[in-house]
């Protein structure tokens, strides 16, 4: 019996170790994302896909990026995003769609079909702890203007088309 008991106690040891190593990068990833994303901090670097499962570098050399967490606000986006298609392309602005709550089946038959339509790269945020690391607010927009150096200046919640409008074509001139 005491032979069984020292077995069990370093299988445990080892159970508990291996558990621990497993875990320990999830917990602090998910510290990491919970942090919100503000000026003066150097936006997230990331390695994102947009909606042709090309990778994408976040930020990038972007002066904006404009980030949507709503099915509502990105289809009144897609129209003022279409008059800075060149900056879009060109990587000037970046645009990040939060996919993270759609269900696979949802973005595999409809999103990505309806996505591949537009003539400028939509950057996907598929990750839900990603999402949740910028800010939002319900039928607004998120605007992040960035530095040379990719540190956020400001960050904006812009609920007004015209006003988004406004501030991208002080940038980037419109088509």
């Amino acid at each position: 019996m005491p032979s069984c008991f020292a077995f069990s106690r370093a299988f445990r040891r080892v159970l508990v170790s291996c558990v621990f190593i497993c875990l320990a990068p999830i917990a602090l990833s998910s510290i990491q994302a919970g942090e919100l994303v503000g000026a003066g901090a150097a936006f997230p670097e990331s390695q994102l896909d947009d909606q042709f499962g090309e990778e994408r570098a976040v930020p990038g050399q972007a002066s904006w990026i404009v980030f949507s967490n709503s099915k509502a606000a990105d289809e009144a986006l897609s129209p003022i995003l279409a008059d800075f298609v060149s900056g879009l392309q060109a990587g000037e602005i970046v645009y990040l769609s939060d996919i993270s709550r759609m269900p696979g089946l949802i973005t595999t038959l409809f999103a990505l079909p309806a996505l591949k339509k537009r003539d400028y790269p939509v950057v996907l945020v598929r990750d839900e702890a990603t999402a949740e690391s910028l800010p939002a607010r319900p039928g607004c927009y998120t605007l992040f203007d960035l530095g040379d150096d990719g540190v956020i200046q400001e960050v904006r919640m812009v609920c007004e088309e015209a006003e988004l409008r406004r501030m991208l074509a002080q940038t980037i001139p419109a088509r």
